[in-house]
């Protein structure tokens, strides 16, 4: 019903909930790995509010992106983080990520065949 929710509010974007703690260390590092970029954009609560997560070396970096007129961010160990509004969003389904996509530039392409030649014959790499 969420999901319907979501869909019915942003019908040209698609969201992924995230669940539990293993699946929102996924979710950033599908996102530091595609995108290129630290951390991951998610949308937090009822009220959709959006929050960066990044990893660092003993738990997360909170960066909030609205709301807060200093903006710094915050650092927090793994407990921390689920025992806090993250956590609870979690808890009630409430977390959501953007899906991510790959940012193409121009004609780039992969040009992989089936076989998993290039194709040389359309000028791809």
């Amino acid at each position: 019903m969420l999901d319907a929710f979501i869909a019915a509010a942003f019908p040209s974007v698609r969201f992924c909930r995230v669940r539990d703690i293993d699946e929102l260390i996924f979710r950033i590092k599908e996102s530091e790995i595609v995108v290129g970029k630290a951390g991951r954009v998610f949308y937090l609560g009822q009220e959709l509010r959006l929050i960066r997560l990044s990893l660092v070396p003993g738990g997360f970096q909170v960066d909030p992106q609205r709301g807060r007129p200093d903006r710094r961010a915050m650092s927090f160990t793994v407990n921390e983080l689920l025992s806090g509004e993250v956590g609870v969003a979690m808890d009630q389904a409430w977390l959501f990520a953007r899906r991510v996509t790959y940012p193409c530039e121009g004609n780039f392409s992969w040009g992989l065949t089936w076989g998993g030649q290039h194709d040389q014959k359309r000028g791809r790499i």
